[in-house]
């Protein structure tokens, strides 16, 4: 399933180092037997193992009371897309989800820096530098900077900063807020610089959750897709070398070259590719195809690569046709967002054909 991290626009902070690196652009080929594959848990997200607490909510009164709605608390989106899986007592849903209001939000956005002292120096501050002590800070800009945990930024070796997006009072006392007056903070015997960067406005949404049956239970769901996703890759198509790389696949897990990766590796990939996956992450498809009169789960992994999702959208928005129903929540309350509805219908007829759909905004 989807796994996203967003900033939190009320306080939380993103830490970086001013230095770093990482590993090589790679291709990686993955083929495991689909008995082994466990493809349902790969597709189907159970409740109760949903990446936030909220999405497990999210579901859960929409199950009980036919819809849910909840005001998001940044704009990082919905808590679940429009058509993502889930499983439900022991059912598999698609989540419809649907923005019904929008609400802007104006955040201050400061970067904190920890400039280090002595041989640990990393950033240097002018000697004309206007520097202010922590107890002479106004009361919100004192939560600015706690929010960016100085302790935690002056015990790191090197450089480190923390990005603050946050929201201000309208009629707080600031030292930085609108005019920055000062450059640093001086706080326990250490120097932080601190950077406003101006405003930022963001539109949260508010968001109402529904549940579409799609199949009885993950085994029946799973066999559908099997149904309709599988290909055969022709062992007596492919050159020596490209059997070799499948083969590889096969005993090992695992075949996976650094880019620029070989002409065969690059054409079996390409091969792969040609068929539609049965389900797609930032950068990995996943295939079910037949080999030597076995079937595998393919898992086409590419770390240089952010493949576009084209079977859901986000959210839809609300029609003419389909008004936003439920009454206001604020960003810690959750309702029944029609009012007196029914539960899911577990007697309904579930549907033959793909549950993903991609409904137009507006």
């Amino acid at each position: 399933m989807r796994r996203r991290q967003f900033l939190a626009a009320t306080g939380t902070a993103l830490t970086v180092a001013l230095a770093g690196c990482s590993e090589p652009p790679h291709v990686e080929l993955r083929l495991t037997p689909l008995h082994d594959a466990e493809l349902g848990e790969q597709l189907v997200a159970d409740v109760d193992d949903l990446y936030e607490d909220e999405a497990s909510a999210a579901v859960r009164g929409a199950a009980e009371n036919g819809s849910y709605v909840r005001n998001a608390t940044d704009e990082s989106g919905p808590l679940l897309d429009d058509g993502e899986l889930v499983r439900h007592d022991g059912e598999v849903f698609a989540v419809r989800t649907v923005r019904v209001g929008v609400q802007a939000r104006t955040l201050q956005v400061f970067t904190v820096t920890y400039t280090g002292r002595g041989d640990e120096t990393t950033v240097e501050l002018g000697d004309d530098a206007r520097i202010v002590a922590y107890s002479d800070l106004p009361t919100a800009d004192r939560r600015m900077f706690d929010d960016a945990y100085p302790e935690s930024l002056a015990r790191e070796p090197g450089a480190m900063a923390r990005y603050l997006r946050l929201t201000y009072p309208d009629d707080a006392e600031s030292v930085f807020v609108p005019e920055q007056e000062y450059d640093a903070v001086e706080y326990e015997g250490r120097t932080f610089q601190v950077e406003y960067e101006g405003e930022d406005v963001v539109e949260n949404g508010r968001y109402r959750y529904e549940l579409e049956p799609v199949a009885p239970d993950i085994e029946t769901y799973v066999d559908r897709v099997v149904d309709e996703h599988v290909f055969t890759l022709d062992r007596s198509t492919l050159s020596e070398e490209q059997r070799e790389m499948v083969a590889t696949a096969i005993d090992e897990s695992t075949y996976e070259e650094e880019k620029e990766i070989s002409d065969a590796f690059a054409a079996l990939v390409e091969r792969i590719r040609e068929h539609e996956p049965v389900d797609r992450h930032s950068s990995q498809l996943n295939y079910v195809l037949n080999y030597d009169g076995m079937t595998y789960l393919a898992e086409l992994h590419d770390t240089d690569f952010d493949f576009d999702s084209e079977t859901t959208e986000p959210y839809r928005t609300t029609t003419d046709d389909e008004p936003a129903t439920g009454t206001t929540v604020d960003d810690s309350t959750a309702t029944n967002g029609s009012g007196t509805v029914d539960g899911i219908d577990h007697n309904a007829e579930y549907p033959t054909t793909e549950p993903y759909r991609t409904t137009p905004s507006g």
